[in-house]
């Protein structure tokens, strides 16, 4: 039997009207993102780090930067 569940009429949106819009969108979920992080056990932290890293992209390698600010 399968765990997989579904959320039913998922209605997720994003204020596309400007950049300036979208810039606090992005900042808005990556702030969300570093305090789901924050949740995680050490080793989890310093696992999903080393992995962002691992990848040769700067974006990732930026995220990465951003996630070790939530490392408290």
């Amino acid at each position: 039997m399968s765990n997989v569940k579904n959320i039913q009429n998922l209605m997720i949106g994003v204020d596309g009207r400007s950049l300036e819009t979208l810039s606090h969108e992005l900042v808005a979920m990556k702030i969300t993102i570093g305090l789901l992080f924050q949740k995680l056990p050490a080793h989890e932290k310093d696992n999903l780090i080393k992995s962002l890293k691992a990848h040769d992209n700067e974006y990732l390698g930026e995220m990465a930067g951003a996630l070790e600010q939530f490392k408290i």
